[in-house]
């Protein structure tokens, strides 16, 4: 079944058309303002901050200093739009696991947008695979020229939208507080370690869920249900490190025995996130 490609994924003089598919999405539960008492949704007009008039068609405008603004037309920011264009153009590849995942941006899943491109699409696919290789693309969405970093997922190709250079901080390049060179002892370097090796596993985030997302989703359901708010266990900051080297021994030995227990079966089960149950 043939779909619209997203784009046309353009490899050397070979161009396949392709279609491109969420690969994750944001689970917050939306809320919105309601006006009390009548329960109908607020309307947000914009209105002018000096003069409190309403703006039906506001101007764009650049900050340059204090109150002061740059303004720019519609029809000037329209000239400026990149070139609609389709074609995802591969300009290089480069080694899988070379690019630092703070370029890393939002992802989608990428699969041949019909039939005809299949063979295209796999054999880049695996010519992909074989080198250990992602494709650095370049495109267009929207009114934006972006870059992008494909590389090889099961029975599919992953574009990873990429950061500018000149987009990414360095940590230096930031207000942080500075660390200094404190000597640390064998003992303390060899504990930390194995505390490290200890916690060492597979990669799973199916243990973790948004905790918030789940107790406003458990608020919901007990308002539906006419049912009291659930109440809400409060923690208690952690105390301070005083001891350093005690600290790191108890936190290998609970390490070791949270290992073993997992090891003899008694792992807990995962956490599911709560879904909304539809109002009846």
């Amino acid at each position: 079944m043939a779909t619209t490609p997203s784009f046309y994924l353009a490899w050397g003089l070979v161009t396949v058309p392709i279609k491109s598919y969420p690969a994750a999405r944001d689970e917050r539960i939306e809320l919105v303002n309601l006006h009390p008492g009548c329960n109908a949704r607020v309307k947000h007009e914009p209105r002018c901050t000096a003069c409190q008039a309403p703006v039906a068609d506001p101007v764009k405008g650049y900050e340059v200093g204090k109150g002061a603004y740059v303004l720019l037309t519609k029809e000037e920011l329209k000239e400026l739009e990149a070139e609609k264009t389709k074609t995802m153009e591969v300009k290089s590849f480069v080694k899988a696991g070379s690019v630092d995942p703070v370029y890393f941006g939002p992802a989608n899943y990428l699969g041949p947008a019909d039939p005809a491109a299949a063979k295209a699409f796999l054999l880049l696919r695996r010519a992909m695979e074989h080198t250990g290789l992602m494709a650095l693309v370049q495109y267009v969405q929207g009114s934006r020229e972006k870059i992008g970093m494909i590389r090889v997922v099961p029975e599919a190709l992953m574009l990873h939208e990429l950061f500018y250079a000149d987009e990414v901080r360095t940590y230096e390049s930031q207000n942080r507080v500075p660390v200094p060179a404190l000597a640390i002892s064998d003992e303390e370097a060899a504990v930390a370690t194995e505390l490290v090796a200890v916690a060492a596993g597979p990669f799973d985030l199916s243990g973790y869920a948004d905790g918030y997302r789940q107790r406003v989703t458990e608020l919901i359901q007990a308002r539906i249900a006419g049912q009291p708010a659930p109440k809400l266990e409060i923690k208690t900051a952690p105390a301070p490190v005083v001891d350093l080297m005690a600290s790191l021994k108890q936190s290998l030995e609970a390490a070791k025995k949270a290992k073993k227990a997992k090891k003899a079966g008694k792992k807990a089960e995962p956490k599911k996130p709560k879904t909304l149950k539809p109002a009846a």
